[in-house]
């Protein structure tokens, strides 16, 4: 075109280090033209690319924007409970727990005192039945149990037939085929309605563990303090036949610890015992056979409690912060 002519004819003239004023009339105004039109082009590209930029922009931010409505939603999707929720209030307790303990055990290096060391028994007896199921479960395996009993159709032409499956029958049938005279054992016992707790025959759709009270009547796992020659097992050991007797046999299923609970001495005490406090390691045990011998126990009070009481029973005693422990690590 005729613009693009003198433009070519403008960057010779440069070239050759002449002066574009050689040019006049309408030669100048053709030259003005096309630098006005070079402008103009240049312009709407800066322009375009501008909102490109800013289309590109507001694309990331609104996918920003949707992933983090995403994230809110996965937190309450599951019948409105927040996810995490529970292993935050874990955290939050244990956190402040890990640093103060170790803030103990810092002083007690920088004053040269040990330990006492102490083995705590989580001794627990194991669910004796199953759990009550919610209803759901109990509908959905009737209703499996009776569309099992029609089993599979095939063609005669194949030339046999699997059968039907297993005759479905309800819980009062199953019950009804019993000999006479045999009565299933409740699922909730005589302890339980009395509130007996000092016997194994309660709580059997759970765990439950043997509880002691100490000097100060106040509810504790059966403790011993380790003596030099003998290991954390070893003094647990000693501690249950200390707090039950010698009839109880004991499974036990691991060398290592649960937890550990540090107590810091009063400074009067520190100067006594020449230790800075008290570590107790808690070791779990399980319960095999046998029973708690009242006469060998020195006549303390004891009990068999699951999580939930032992819980409630440091609550009303040590307070809240200390309970936690007991419902974590039980």
């Amino acid at each position: 075109t005729m613009s693009a002519a003198v433009c070519g004819l403008f960057r010779r003239h440069a070239a050759m280090n002449m002066s574009p004023r050689i040019l006049g009339g309408p030669t100048l105004r053709c030259v003005v033209a096309c630098e006005s039109e070079s402008l103009s082009i240049f312009r709407r590209s800066f322009a375009s690319a501008k909102e490109d930029k800013l289309a590109l922009k507001q694309k990331r931010r609104e996918r920003y924007e949707a992933s983090q409505m995403r994230m809110q939603k996965l937190q309450t999707r599951r019948n409105d409970r927040d996810v995490g929720k529970q292993k935050s209030q874990f955290r939050e307790w244990f956190d402040k727990r890990r640093i103060f303990q170790e803030i103990m055990d810092r002083k007690a290096r920088q004053l040269n005192l040990d330990w006492t060391i102490q083995s705590a028994a989580i001794l627990e007896r194991l669910p004796v039945v199953t759990p009550d199921m919610p209803q759901w479960e109990i509908d959905y395996y009737n209703m499996k149990a009776y569309l099992e009993q029609y089993g599979k159709e095939y063609p005669d032409e194949i030339g046999f037939s699997p059968g039907k499956g297993p005759v479905y029958m309800t819980e009062e049938e199953i019950l009804e085929m019993l000999p006479e005279g045999f009565t299933p054992a409740p699922r909730v016992t005589q302890a339980d309605e009395t509130g007996n707790r000092k016997t194994l025959d309660r709580r059997l759709k759970s765990r439950v563990y043997l509880a002691v009270k100490d000097t100060d009547n106040k509810w504790i796992l059966p403790t011993a303090t380790v003596k030099e020659d003998e290991t954390l097992l070893d003094a647990t050991k000693r501690a249950v036949s200390d707090a039950s007797g010698n009839e109880l046999v004991l499974y036990c299923p691991s060398n290592c610890p649960m937890a550990v609970d540090m107590t810091m001495y009063s400074e009067e005490n520190q100067k006594k015992l020449g230790a800075y406090g008290i570590k107790t390691f808690f070791m779990r045990v399980q319960y095999d056979e046998g029973k708690v011998n009242e006469e060998d126990n020195n006549g303390g009070d004891y009990g068999w409690f699951d999580r939930d009481e032992m819980a409630e029973l440091v609550r009303e005693e040590r307070g809240e912060y200390a309970s936690k422990l007991y419902h974590y690590m039980l």
